[in-house]
């Protein structure tokens, strides 16, 4: 899944990602509270995540947020206006109006889900995903950390 630039497509990188860690499918879905079904689409190519989906996966995987973040516009941009006959024309124009009126003083985007494994496939964290966190009563007392 390369783009027309020979750049690795998003849904590319995730599964890479994905794969130097070890995770399956069902992990991601589990941890970053996503359908099994989706994060699949969404390594297929076959969807775009959305902006709190990207957060999720660019912070469990690791990856540059920048870069994350240019990488799904460029890809939003091409799917959605990509095959109109004057999109080269209108985004050498959006860019230059970017450039031009708008102020360096945006603020990055934020993680705001840090995800990290204990080796192998161990329990995972943040601690808002326990049951006790939830509002739920755990069912055992020992049982107050999930497991993938």
């Amino acid at each position: 899944m390369l783009d027309s630039t020979n750049k690795p497509t998003l849904g590319l990188i995730f599964r890479s990602k994905r794969e130097e860690k070890g995770l399956l499918i069902r992990q991601v879905a589990a941890v970053t509270e996503m359908d099994q079904a989706l994060v699949s689409r969404i390594e297929n190519g076959d969807r775009l995540p959305t902006r709190e989906q990207l957060n999720k996966l660019a912070g469990l995987y690791d990856l540059d947020l920048k870069e994350t973040y240019s990488a799904w516009l460029a890809e939003r941009m091409i799917r959605d206006y990509g095959d109109e006959p004057y999109a080269t024309e209108a985004f050498r124009e959006a860019h230059d109006h970017i450039l031009k009126h708008v102020s360096n003083n945006f603020s990055e985007p934020q993680i705001h889900f840090k995800i990290s494994f204990s080796k192998p496939f161990g329990k995972f964290t943040p601690e808002k995903n326990t049951p006790a966190k939830r509002g739920r009563k755990p069912k055992n007392p020992d049982d107050t950390n999930s497991e993938i």
